[in-house]
């Protein structure tokens, strides 16, 4: 007769927790790789950001007003993902899940309840949208975005805020009773290689309050990642799949986690290259783009430095043509989109860098050095998507 295994010897110790970032697929069909399937099923936990309600398109005729796109995906293509990818976590606090109103949410959540999967993050109000999911009895993630359009409220269907003053009550709430808490977020500015100072600080401070990870995505794009006193954070993983970009790239972290602490972070690079989908561990060039970010972030003069020199190019490829299109005429599409850039700190955050140097109140608009370490950014960028 064989020795049965030792009872502690089977004790799970240890989970692997995977996240990516923005999923968006409308009527798509991805050829997804081996390497990929192969990655996922090695994780107890699969979560990833729903960028966009589940809807047939017959109910898109009520999309929600607002400046910028209104986006929805399709149950088929949905399901075939997570059918192949066993996606078991979806996380909705983002600026685009209220994009077709209450019916978009409510469709959203009908549709992954049907299929077993967990929707956090936005709900028919805000005590539904700011619930957290325990994974385990000792892991809790807890879904956030920064304020656009579609923001929960005590009457209102939406996502959870970032700007929530109750998020920190939580995350010590959480902290004594023992649990380790990650925050997965959503928030920035779109396809820039830096996060805005706000989130940069609100993510500090919610580690300062005891969250341990921060995960976080909405640029499209990675961003650097830190360790930030016995935390990290990952400030984008940009694109996992999404339905506007034909080629596009970002990252997935596996996490694994003890009972008491974080044991390991490992990234690997995503691409999608039209139909096709492929993940792999990061090239020579994706590993430097990183580093490079990272140095940036270990130098606060640094950063503060390239943060403003990319205010100003955000400023005069986009901002200036908003401003330029409203013509001061009060519109209900102009005072939509003059709402966004208010509420949202990281876009008022870049307007107001950007009128500063070009003011000349900030004297590093001709900082060569720095100039071309962005310029060395966007390029990378500019490589990976299109």
């Amino acid at each position: 007769m064989k020795n049965k295994e030792p009872f502690f010897s089977r004790i799970k110790t240890s989970n692997k927790i995977l996240f990516c970032g923005d999923i968006c697929l409308n009527d798509d069909d991805y050829n997804i790789s081996k390497s990929t399937i192969d990655l996922f099923k090695q994780a107890d936990f699969r979560i990833a950001n729903l960028e966009a309600p589940i809807l047939v398109k017959e109910k898109t005729k009520h999309p929600l007003p607002k400046a910028g796109s209104n986006l929805f995906q399709t149950p088929e293509s949905i399901d075939k993902l997570c059918k192949i990818l066993n996606i078991n976590y979806f996380g909705g606090a983002n600026n685009h899940i209220s994009d077709y109103g209450l019916d978009g949410v409510e469709s959203t959540q009908k549709f992954l309840i049907k299929k077993n999967i967990i929707f956090f993050g936005a709900g028919r109000n805000k005590d539904e949208s700011k619930k957290y999911v325990n994974l385990t009895d000792k892991i809790v993630v807890l879904a956030v975005a920064e304020d656009e359009f579609g923001v929960s409220s005590d009457t209102q269907f939406g996502y959870y805020s970032i700007y929530n003053t109750e998020i920190t009550e939580t995350v010590k709430m959480l902290c004594k009773l023992g649990k380790i808490v990650i925050i997965y977020g959503h928030g920035g500015g779109e396809e820039i290689p830096l996060p805005s100072s706000y989130l940069r600080n609100r993510y500090r401070e919610l580690i300062d309050f005891g969250a341990k990870v921060v995960v976080s995505h909405h640029p499209h794009i990675p961003q650097g990642y830190e360790k930030y006193k016995n935390g990290l954070i990952y400030y984008s993983l940009g694109n996992f799949i999404h339905s506007s970009y034909k080629k596009s790239y970002g990252n997935i972290l596996v996490l694994e986690i003890g009972r008491n602490n974080i044991l390991s972070g490992n990234l690997y690079a995503v691409h999608t290259n039209y139909q096709d989908l492929n993940v792999s561990k990061l090239n020579l060039l994706e590993k430097k783009y990183l580093k490079n970010i990272n140095n940036v972030l270990e130098d606060s003069n640094k950063y503060n430095s390239i943060l403003n020199i990319l205010s100003v190019d955000m400023f005069n490829s986009y901002y200036k043509g908003y401003f330029s299109q409203m013509n001061f005429k009060v519109n209900n599409s102009n005072l939509l989109l003059l709402s966004v850039l208010i509420r949202n700190r990281s876009h008022r955050e870049f307007i107001l860098n950007a009128i500063s140097v070009l003011t000349n109140k900030i004297g590093n608009k001709n900082n060569i050095i720095d100039n071309l370490k962005y310029r060395q950014f966007k390029s990378f960028i500019k490589s990976k998507l299109s």
